[in-house]
């Protein structure tokens, strides 16, 4: 690769990647439901039945909003409404107190996770085709550290007995923040040279063509089934905590390792063997990820000792998030592979809604069980579902090396370039 090109290329991915970063530079996350509880007074219940599931259905629903908001306004318009939900969401964290705010906040946190997939999709066209694997890679690991700093800030600050609103003012901050690097996306302010966008059935089209294709199902299931246990098991895992260490004093030490494992796990996913034949990883990737879910909820309401329910939890979960992400980001590769030029963004909405709706129909079903069936149920999606897709005909095989495909398909950053309906 020339240093021309290189330097191009840094000039798409640093501003996604600082984007990426300050977005999801979340201290307050860890403590979400001792926060909810002890400064909004709302109880395990509360939390568990009337205010964290609407975010799946909320989710689901703005998904579905943002394909053909995707597809027809373009990628930065959907992240810069998702950008406006993610700064709604944390003045309510902070001003709400009302369950049906706190019922409000998730319809806006909905918005900014269903945006989230628009930005992991968005940075494609900026890149050649031979490098998704290290744009995969490198995307998710930002967001996971961002994940992995905050927590461990969160667990600092808290340790030093500062107040926990004092998180969510800094999550407020790092929003803020994030607001002036958005105009710096490349491609913003550059109109798209295709004037007339495909009609709405040719969009449909192509992107049931890409998902049914043979080159693209395998990886599309992993994404649907995969995805909908992991977005589900993220937002259980406080409530699990909180119910084997009620103090939550190390919550945010436990969410911090947990994100390094995420990093470590997105940054294998660059490592040729996995994303150059994945079909190897899949179904013991899929299979080990359900039974570390499993093994996460085994302690609760178990009759265990509090260290060492927690020490089960603990490391089940952070086992766990080292081969999910690695999962996730190898199979990000595979579908960007598969899309249309220029289609990137859209085809993950259109592959998350489908997670969502699975997503959405767990939620229903799993919403008034125990803590430890709901995650046993979690553990079943990704052993089962996502497991099936190890059998299915071949997925898409990265080429040997950079050099084979880096001078094709997609052009990169230019003034001449064409970033399609991203403008």
């Amino acid at each position: 690769m020339t240093s021309k090109k290189a330097l191009l290329i840094a000039r798409a991915l640093i501003p996604f990647l600082l984007f990426g970063f300050l977005t999801a530079f979340k201290p307050s996350e860890p403590f979400l439901s001792p926060y909810l509880r002890k400064e909004k007074g709302f109880s395990h219940h509360d939390l568990h039945t009337k205010v964290y599931p609407i975010w799946s259905y909320s989710n689901f629903v703005w998904l579905v909003v943002f394909i053909p908001t995707t597809h027809f306004l373009g990628a930065y318009t959907t992240m810069a409404v998702g950008l406006v939900a993610r700064l709604t969401t944390r003045v309510l964290l902070i001003l709400g107190g009302t369950l049906q705010t706190m019922q409000l906040t998730q319809v806006f946190f909905g918005c900014v996770t269903a945006s989230e997939y628009v930005f992991y999709g968005a940075v494609y066209p900026h890149t050649p085709p031979a490098l998704y694997h290290i744009v995969s890679a490198t995307t998710r690991a930002a967001v996971l550290a961002a994940h992995l700093l905050s927590a461990a800030l969160g667990q600092l600050v808290t340790s030093l007995g500062a107040p926990l609103t004092s998180l969510f003012v800094v999550s407020l901050g790092a929003v803020c923040l994030s607001v002036p690097v958005f105009p710096a996306l490349p491609g913003l302010w550059r109109l798209p040279r295709r004037k007339v966008h495909a009609s709405p059935k040719a969009m449909i089209r192509s992107c049931v063509h890409t998902v049914c294709s043979p080159a693209s199902r395998a990886a599309v299931l992993v994404w649907v089934g995969g995805l909908a246990a992991h977005n589900i098991a993220l937002n259980y895992i406080n409530y699990i905590l909180d119910a084997v260490e009620a103090d939550f004093s190390i919550n945010g030490a436990v969410i911090a390792v947990a994100r390094l494992a995420g990093v470590i796990g997105a940054s294998l996913a660059s490592v040729r063997p996995l994303y150059a034949a994945p079909r190897r990883a899949v179904l013991p990737g899929t299979i080990l990820c359900g039974a570390l879910l499993w093994l996460a909820a085994l302690p609760v309401g178990g009759g265990m000792s509090g260290p060492i329910a927690l020490s089960i939890v603990s490391a089940a979960f952070i086992a766990y998030s080292l081969v999910a992400e690695l999962m996730l980001a190898t199979v990000s590769t595979l579908i960007a592979s598969a899309a249309p030029d220029g289609q990137q963004a859209v085809l993950f909405v259109a592959n998350t809604a489908g997670s969502a709706a699975v997503q959405a129909i767990v939620q229903f079903v799993i919403q008034d069980l125990p803590s430890q069936a709901i995650v046993t149920s979690l553990a079943l999606v990704w052993g089962g579902l996502a497991g099936v897709a190890a059998f299915l005909q071949p997925i898409v095989v990265v080429p040997e090396s950079p050099s084979e495909k880096e001078d094709i398909g997609t052009p990169l950053l230019s003034d001449d370039s064409d970033p399609g309906t991203e403008g």
